[in-house]
């Protein structure tokens, strides 16, 4: 490398540093590439029906050794209240409702284990602007900026999203935790619940309306400020629920009036979450590394694609260059707390959505899961899993014939 590049080792797995190894015959062909899976896994892709399922077969002479089940099965079932039927037949191996249908699910498939994930500490959430005309729209301002996240009341959202209320009823203890301008790696993030870690600019994460108002009126709105929102129609129920939990907050706080701008489907969404060809607030969320978070999202040259960030800052762009540079672990981590007070001072984005506890439903039929995915992965459903080929399944489970599911 021709500079240091402190994150290498938390980056260089993913997929958006790295770059990926294809099977020369695929990677001489597209055609062949869309129709054809070539690899050295314990899996081999049997039938494909786009949008229906996809089956697997073992590889036999896998170089591991041979696989102890015979077939996969990886049904694609978008809808929700299809998921959950599919699961209480015992057609699907593992489930994770939305929070409000956990109690319920509970009593119904009462044979089934109940895991509490936990919550993961490399994702982050954010409220991005539109980069069409930064410079003139109100949230050019900062004032502005810190306005909108004090009036938008996340954490009564987050409670009603991990349906807190209930859990705390019935005795089950739920975490609940806020959302910042990076993810809540233990060992640099800084928590604006407690005291101390960010000081006063703990304040800016707080839902206030009278504070949201104050800072409207200092920047010289006496009016509601309109603000375009926009939304994908085809997200999830819950990504709906969500967004229209934020819109109704701010809409009730009496210091902005949004607009939604709802588009049809993810490619026209994406124009204005990604390119920034709009001037409304997206929602956009990562897992990744904090080096990633701050250039893509923060960093003046940063941004791939649609032009230069909304809100710039040289301040950023200086710590964030520092933390790439430095090799020692503990100065590093400084460098990156520098990074959440200069973003917490003048909310170039928004942080979001607040993490919670969620809950995994799992029949107990597949042995040897300790033999599967990394911890804080999620592999998409029929992928293999290193170590995989040692899973095993239960004697007794229900049409054991058909293979894992």
């Amino acid at each position: 490398m021709k500079e240091p590049y402190a994150p290498l080792s938390s980056r260089i797995w993913s997929e958006r540093y790295g770059f990926p190894i294809a099977p020369k015959e695929l990677n001489a062909d597209d055609n062949l590439a869309r129709s054809v899976a070539i690899g050295t896994g314990y899996k081999i892709l049997d039938k494909h029906q786009p949008s229906i399922t996809m089956e697997y077969r073992k590889h036999k002479d896998y170089w591991g050794g041979d696989p102890f089940i015979e077939r996969w099965h990886a049904p694609i079932i978008p809808e929700y209240a299809t998921r959950v039927a599919q699961f209480l037949r015992g057609n699907i191996q593992s489930f994770t409702p939305n929070a409000k249908d956990v109690l319920q699910l509970a009593k119904d498939a009462p044979q089934t284990t109940i895991v509490a994930v936990e919550i993961p500490d490399n994702y982050r959430t954010l409220l991005r602007f539109g980069r069409a005309n930064p410079a003139s729209v109100p949230s050019k301002d900062p004032r502005v900026r810190i306005a909108i996240r004090r009036a938008i009341d996340f954490r009564s959202i987050g409670e009603f999203l991990a349906n807190k209320q209930q859990f705390d009823s019935a005795g089950i203890p739920v975490e609940l935790v806020p959302m910042t301008h990076l993810a809540r790696d233990p060992s640099y993030w800084l928590d604006p619940d407690k005291e101390g870690e960010l000081g006063k600019l703990s304040a800016n994460y707080l839902f206030d309306i009278a504070e949201a108002k104050k800072l409207t009126a200092a920047a010289g709105f006496t009016n509601p400020i309109d603000i375009d929102y926009a939304v994908d129609a085809t997200a999830s129920q819950t990504a709906q629920d969500r967004s229209g939990l934020a819109i109704d907050s701010l809409g009730r706080s009496g210091v902005f009036n949004p607009k939604i701008i709802r588009y049809p489907n993810q490619v026209a969404y994406r124009e204005c979450r990604v390119e920034g060809n709009c001037d409304a607030l997206t929602e956009t969320g990562v897992n990744e590394d904090a080096d990633y978070i701050i250039y893509a999202d923060y960093h003046s040259k940063g941004n791939t694609s649609g032009g230069p960030q909304a809100y710039p800052d040289p301040r950023i762009d200086a710590v964030a260059e520092a933390q790439r540079r430095e090799m020692d672990p503990r100065k590093r981590i400084e460098y990156l707390k520098d990074f959440q007070r200069i973003a917490a001072e003048f909310m170039p984005a928004i942080p979001s959505w607040h993490q919670y506890t969620t809950f995994n439903f799992v029949w107990p039929w597949l042995h040897n899961i300790n033999h599967g995915e990394p911890e804080g992965a999620s592999i998409p459903g029929g992928r293999p899993i290193s170590g995989g080929h040692l899973q095993w399944l239960d004697a007794g489970m229900p049409n054991r014939e058909k293979g894992a599911i």
